[in-house]
């Protein structure tokens, strides 16, 4: 099992024991109930009891959002580069409110980079049942960091993993690992985000 995965499952876990042994029929990981930008993590039971939280108020987002339980490849990632090996390169449209403003729905938008004319004529096949607006890469760019950059990894994820794999209780690993951490990564993003329009 992969540590993500391990990551998930004892979240799934901590779910269940919290809902009485009750099993998800249904998972939602990102939920746009309040948008995009307010999305919610949302899990139905077998009782038909749903579970459902903001992204910053639910522990596994907490873990996620702090950088802690990525796959070490995440960190150091070989196809953070402008020239990809894909033919396509799809992704979140961060930044999209001032690139293309009249698209701003919060419900969110995708980004899909042509690389190929295999990727072209993928696009170009099912056109027909998209909404497609072409924009300059470099503006989509500004927004969008991690198009070039790797995640930062947490200075902490080995202990936090570690008490993954001990099977401490979630809960505590998250407070005691990620939650001052999250408003530190949306720190860190923005920093990012601003030393990349600044440098390219």
């Amino acid at each position: 099992m992969c540590i993500r995965d391990r990551v998930w499952k004892k979240y799934l876990e901590y779910q269940i024991k919290l809902h009485h042994n009750e099993q998800p029929t249904r998972i939602l990981f990102r939920n746009k109930k309040y948008g995009w930008r307010r999305y919610s993590v949302s899990i139905v039971f077998s009782d038909a009891t749903e579970y459902s939280s903001e992204m910053c108020n639910d522990v596994y987002m907490q873990a996620f959002l702090s950088d802690i339980c990525l796959r070490p490849s995440c960190y150091q990632c070989s196809f953070k580069a402008e020239n990809r090996v894909s033919d396509l390169t799809i992704a979140d449209f961060w930044g999209i409110e001032k690139v293309l403003p009249a698209l701003d729905d919060d419900k969110g938008a995708s980004l899909v980079i042509v690389r190929s004319q295999k990727g072209a004529n993928l696009i170009n096949a099912i056109a027909d049942q998209l909404y497609l607006e072409e924009t300059d890469l470099s503006l989509a760019a500004k927004w969008n960091p991690s198009l070039y950059s790797s995640a930062s990894q947490h200075p902490r994820r080995k202990a936090f993993m570690n008490g993954i794999a001990a099977g401490d209780d979630f809960q505590r690993l998250v407070d005691q690992y990620c939650k001052a951490n999250i408003m530190q990564r949306l720190i860190r993003k923005t920093k990012k985000i601003i030393k990349h329009i600044i440098g390219r």
